[in-house]
């Protein structure tokens, strides 16, 4: 993760901004999600806790 991702997530964080759920999602990778909004989604209907 480059400086300006976790900068921004930082932003992101402290203006209690919807979280990114790919992070914790089961199906995060590549062939198992087909969501256009990865890796960005705040709202999936195929996420799944890991």
């Amino acid at each position: 993760m480059n400086a300006f991702t976790r900068l921004w997530l930082k932003i992101r964080k402290k203006m209690s901004a919807p979280k990114l759920l790919c992070d914790t999602c089961l199906n995060d990778y590549h062939t198992a999600c087909t969501n256009p909004a990865r890796p960005n989604a705040t709202e999936c209907p195929d996420y799944e806790k890991r």
